[in-house]
């Protein structure tokens, strides 16, 4: 048997590890579906992409390490025995109530006893770190709260209350607090350290459990927060003694988990329209820092209108948990190899945020571009652009109507189609009759596709015309003025795997960031295809197994069927269709020959990454 980074003895050329070893291959099976089409619209999950690397500058293994079950792990992070402080908070309110009282408290409830609601809402409420909850009404409420009947006059005491239960829940859990003969008492084991107030055995105990075994989120998240728990505590201890307001907690969790935000600010439904942020960050103050952090007492707060609240770790974190130190690092820049020398933090603007990121990568506001030359053969001019420019010649000439499908008529289709194809579509063209309709030229169909999407197109009583935005950035620029507007869309709007029969693999899409740098990088020179998803691959091994799972075909490796969606979606489809790559097949090659690629005059005009 090879070593894991040996060769794989398949032939695949790539290591054992990330081919045979974990996706045997088996016999080959036939296609259910060869003509299988999608949805033109990338729906997708909003759910599923999780950033792993994020701001907090991990990389993937140690991101990884932070996710599993730590307390398991001891050699990842360590949870101490005992602790030396004599902690103040919502758990020890709660466990001096029930201990204060015993055996009064009616233990048949499942939260706390109406007769101890009160009690403990109010002893809550005097700790420091509640004190200013919900200053500015205006988070929950609103400006007019006759506008939120269903909202409480007092939501601060609900916070309480739910921070009290989950502090009961936890003492019950723990062993610390039983029920006996229908009262809540403390237990036996734990009587004399209670009576002492000697909490330095019971509280890591309590912190174990708190973090494993008791929900402590929002309901409409259920066991997200939980699941990410070493993120925010990582994040906590990096914080140190000084303090910072909600705000930056909020963003650095939803930064790295931005399915995570989507999901809190639609309240737990997918298809919900409106998308309230402020819903979002309510939820992660709520879930993470009062129903966690301040149940067990790990910081202080200081007042400020109510996101501006500042955060202050107390010395017991660093008591209870020891990380480390690589990870304490503020603000760690250091380079992954797998990630092609980029940092975590670069990785992170470049994949989830393109067009956000000017500082890691930036885009033109207008391209110069000669697309009325038909004998350009150079593969520098952008298909959509000439599909562009036949349409707006088209219009000046008389109109143009579109099919009863809204489709590019036929005449047009057999006048504009050959000079957009590309290399795999001038392959296929060789056994393939006439063009008959628009859809015979993908290349074509994506082109009037994307430009509707980003309302460069439009239709007006059957016929296509200039959308009212884009006429005068046409008039003033060309057709090149209106190609960042194109490239977003075809990014962001349009579905790369539309009708290309193989499995949905939408991160191929998310992460185009990466794909652009590696061909600025190596694009100059005329390479295969293949050298760039090898890269793609290195960075991202986690899609090996997504491909896998969503593939049917078991003859195959998932090497090569995350290969093949790669190079067709990259290349032939988007980076053509852009006019960002110029594909070349060896004379006489077929269908399973790699491609040549590199990059156009027209990439390095338009996109620019700074790292």
């Amino acid at each position: 048997m090879p070593g894991r980074n040996e060769p794989c003895p398949c032939g695949s050329g790539r290591k054992y590890k990330y081919c045979c070893l974990n996706f045997p291959k088996q016999p080959e099976e036939p296609d259910p579906d060869p003509f299988g089409e999608g949805d033109p619209f990338e729906e997708g999950d909003p759910f599923e992409d999780f950033d792993v690397y994020g701001p907090l500058g991990m990389s993937r293994e140690e991101f990884e390490d932070v996710l599993v079950p730590f307390f398991k792990h001891p050699g990842i992070i360590q949870v101490a025995s005992r602790i030396e402080s004599n902690p103040t908070s919502t758990l020890t309110v709660v466990l001096e109530a029930i201990h204060e009282m015993e055996p009064g408290w009616d233990g048949e409830a499942v939260g706390l006893p109406g007769s101890m609601e009160d009690l403990v809402v109010d002893r809550v409420l005097a700790l420091p770190e509640f004190e200013h909850l919900f200053d500015d009404m205006k988070v929950v409420a609103g400006p007019d709260p006759s506008e939120y009947p269903d909202v409480p006059a007092h939501p601060e005491r609900g916070v309480a209350l739910r921070s009290a239960n989950i502090a009961l829940f936890t003492l019950l859990e723990a062993g610390v607090v039983t029920r006996r003969n229908g009262r809540l008492v403390t237990s036996a084991a734990f009587r004399s350290e209670v009576e002492k107030r000697d909490y330095s055995r019971m509280y890591p105990l309590l912190f174990r459990t708190l973090a494993e075994d008791v929900y402590w989120s929002v309901t409409t998240m259920q066991d997200v927060f939980e699941e990410l728990f070493g993120y925010t505590l990582v994040q906590l201890a990096r914080q140190g003694p000084s303090s910072a307001p909600f705000s930056s907690f909020v963003e650095i969790f939803y930064d790295a988990f931005p399915s995570v935000h989507l999901l809190a600010a639609t309240g737990g439904h997918q298809n919900d329209e409106e998308f309230n942020e402020e819903l979002a960050a309510l939820a992660y103050v709520i879930s993470v820092i009062y129903s966690f952090w301040c149940v067990l007492g790990l910081v202080d707060i200081q007042a400020g209108d109510f996101f501006n609240h500042r955060i202050t770790v107390r010395p017991l974190l660093h008591e209870l948990v020891q990380f480390p130190d690589e990870w304490l690092d503020a603000s760690p820049q250091h380079d992954v190899p797998d990630f092609d020398g980029l940092s975590p933090a670069s990785m992170h603007a470049l994949i989830y945020a393109p067009f956000d990121s000017p500082s890691v990568i930036s885009f033109a506001d207008v391209v110069d571009v000669n697309v009325v030359d038909a004998d350009a053969t150079s593969g520098d001019v952008a298909p959509i652009l000439i599909v562009l420019q036949e349409i707006l010649n088209a219009i000046e000439q008389g109109g143009l109507k579109a099919t009863k499908t809204g489709a590019l008529p036929r005449a047009f289709a057999q006048a504009v189609g050959p000079r957009v194809r590309s290399a795999q579509e001038e392959y296929w063209a060789s056994y393939r009759s006439r063009i008959l309709k628009e859809s015979d030229v993908p290349t074509l169909e994506s082109a009037r596709i994307v430009l509707e999407l980003a309302g460069v197109v439009r239709k007006y009583k059957g016929r296509f015309i200039i959308g009212r935005a884009f006429r005068p950035v046409v008039k003033k620029h060309g057709v090149g003025g209106v190609y960042p507007a194109l490239f977003q869309a075809a990014v962001t709007k349009y579905n790369w795997a539309y009708g290309d029969s193989m499995v949905s693999l939408p991160r191929i899409q998310t992460f185009v960031g990466y794909t652009l740098r590696l061909l600025l990088r190596y694009g100059h020179e005329t390479r295969p295809d293949t050298f760039y998803s090898s890269a793609f691959i290195d960075a991202f091994p986690a899609m090996l197994e997504e491909a896998w799972e969503a593939s049917e075909h078991r003859w195959d490796t998932p090497v090569g069927i995350l290969t093949r969606a790669y190079n067709h979606r990259t290349f032939s489809r988007f980076g053509h269709l852009m006019g960002l790559v110029h594909e070349t097949r060896e004379p006489g090659g077929d269908f399973r020959t790699p491609l040549e690629v590199r990059a156009t005059p027209l990439l390095r005009e338009f996109v620019q990454v700074h790292v």
